[in-house]
């Protein structure tokens, strides 16, 4: 999945999985049109449902389906390995594994 293809899944998972068009393109940052051509790709490829706006005859909502949660899942560790891991050099990412393993170890020890 391409960067931008991440944006809406991600989106929409973040907000109970299910938007009005309008404010998942204010919640990205995307202009209507970008939003409603990605959109239809998506639904096209079943990662996106679109349903109809019972308040609003012109509006729509826009729905993650399981295929579309199971896509933001599978994209999810390269696109932490690209964002994140990739940002830092081999000391970072062992002083990074310390104060992992020492939190997680103070968690442990931690009453229930």
């Amino acid at each position: 999945m391409s960067p931008s293809g991440h944006v809406v899944p991600a989106g929409l998972t973040e907000n109970r999985g299910r938007m009005r068009l309008m404010d998942l393109a204010k919640t990205v940052e995307w202009e209507k049109s970008r939003m409603s051509h990605r959109v239809g790709r998506m639904v096209k490829r079943g990662l996106v449902a679109e349903e109809d706006c019972p308040d609003d005859g012109r509006g729509a909502f826009v729905a993650a389906t399981a295929a579309g949660r199971e896509a933001i899942e599978d994209a999810a560790p390269a696109h932490v390995c690209r964002l994140f891991v990739d940002a830092l050099d081999p000391g970072e990412l062992d002083a990074l594994a310390r104060i992992s393993n020492r939190v997680l170890a103070h968690m442990d020890r931690q009453p229930d």
